[in-house]
């Protein structure tokens, strides 16, 4: 998917709305491009170890279903960082944007930063 000329006037919010329906869609193409720190994957992808690339369709898989259910809320933009609130399946969530060449995109390296902590220690980074 190219993404649409307006997509330089879209705010975090839009742009994780934009997210949504590409995952409901089942379209995880299109989800690319409002996303940024996703070129390892692809990558590890590409090689040629069977069980490497069933591992990436298989987190693929599970990330379009979270996002899915997902309602985005308020923004809070400071620069070139911004935050949405969101919600999914009765649990906040801050979801990190990132503005690159002019375009807000998910930032998968920061939210992988806030949600992986929680998960090795137990602690819940919500807005709950």
């Amino acid at each position: 998917m190219t993404i649409p000329s307006l997509a330089a006037d879209f705010t975090p919010v839009q742009v994780c709305q934009k997210l949504v329906d590409a995952a409901k869609a089942d379209n995880y193409e299109s989800m690319k491009d409002f996303t940024t720190g996703m070129e390892s994957h692809h990558a590890m992808k590409e090689t040629k170890d069977a069980k490497a690339a069933e591992s990436v369709d298989k987190m693929h898989g599970n990330y379009l279903e979270k996002i899915k259910t997902l309602t985005c809320g308020a923004e809070h933009i400071a620069d070139t960082r911004a935050f949405v609130e969101a919600e999914a399946q009765g649990e906040k969530r801050l979801v990190p944007f990132v503005k690159v060449d002019g375009l807000w995109k998910f930032d998968t390296k920061t939210y992988r930063a806030f949600y992986v902590a929680e998960k090795k220690h137990g602690a819940k980074a919500t807005t709950k």
